[in-house]
């Protein structure tokens, strides 16, 4: 339904029979972990699908654009091992030592292009090659975009553009994305994809977003006790997540370094966005509702223990 709003199936004479036994194909290929699954996937093509839409965003998108980032979304963690790379480089597993950066998502990429190699999974196989390889290229990129080692990168480039935008009374100009400019464009579906790939902690339901939150935390202490097992580094805080509280705490930390500041920039290119940021600022409360629960608790019980 997400591509036929946007009309692709006609837009690139798609046979609805290939992109079925495609998106059948694609789900088999994610493996049955607790947050890096099918359902991530589907949630991450429906957060960009969102963005386009409700965020406004597909008005400085061609429909090349809009195709790879909403296929991109589907098929960005297909493979997954439900580690980190970090984890994968630190093992010299053999993903490692095939692929020289961001190596998940590299693996996702050669893994989807060799999925489309399939004349019964290829989604594209009757456009022209310009088109294809135009799509098949902006996909790469805002697949290898949701690697978190970008997220400093993509973050730093959207307010770089906030600020080129200031005038000298410091005011800003509108719109912030030039749809007749391929960087621009790129620009824009990285931080689509990105923030989709992030937005669980941003959930309009709290219990929606912890949900998720639990989910990710199990791989983390997998990933941590594989390095313990491993006599490797153990990589901090994905370590000691026993209880709700601990989990909270990581969270908290996750929402004021990484998902907040993220969310408050791409608020501020797509203003449409805004209610994205004010949820992280929510959900970040409730984790300290948490947290100061836990503690007047505790003060409860030690009272009642002297």
């Amino acid at each position: 339904e997400m591509f036929c709003f946007f009309d692709m199936y006609r837009l690139f004479n798609i046979e609805p029979d290939v992109m079925n036994a495609c998106i059948i194909e694609t789900m088999n290929r994610h493996h049955v972990h607790s947050y890096h699954n099918w359902y991530h996937a589907v949630s991450t093509m429906h957060g960009s699908f969102l963005l386009l839409t409700l965020a406004g965003a597909d008005e400085f998108l061609n429909d090349r654009d809009i195709f790879a980032i909403l296929f991109g979304a589907l098929v960005h963690d297909v493979e997954h091992t439900g580690n980190n790379n970090d984890f994968e480089v630190k093992n010299n597993t053999s993903l490692a030592q095939k692929y020289s950066r961001s190596v998940l998502e590299s693996h996702s990429v050669s893994e989807t292009v060799s999925m489309l190699e399939n004349p019964n999974l290829d989604v594209l196989k009757n456009v022209n090659d310009e088109d294809r390889g135009y799509i098949m290229n902006f996909m790469e990129e805002i697949i290898l975009a949701t690697d978190v080692a970008h997220h400093g990168e993509t973050t730093e480039s959207l307010r770089n553009l906030v600020l080129s935008q200031h005038d000298d009374t410091d005011s800003i100009k509108d719109p912030f994305f030039n749809k007749e400019d391929l960087e621009s464009r790129l620009l824009l579906g990285r931080a689509i994809t990105h923030a989709a790939d992030i937005s669980n902690p941003v959930h309009a339901k709290f219990e929606v977003a912890k949900d998720w939150c639990c989910r990710v935390s199990v791989e983390f202490s997998l990933q941590a006790m594989n390095e313990k097992k491993n006599g490797l580094p153990v990589t901090p805080y994905m370590d000691g997540l026993e209880t709700g509280v601990d989990i909270a705490k990581m969270q908290i930390n996750f929402m004021l370094f990484v998902v907040n500041p993220f969310f408050k920039v791409l608020a501020q290119v797509l203003p449409r966005a805004v209610c994205l940021a004010e949820n992280a600022i929510v959900n970040t409360d409730c984790y300290r509702e948490i947290l100061a629960t836990h503690l007047l608790t505790e003060e409860k019980n030690d009272k009642s223990d002297s």
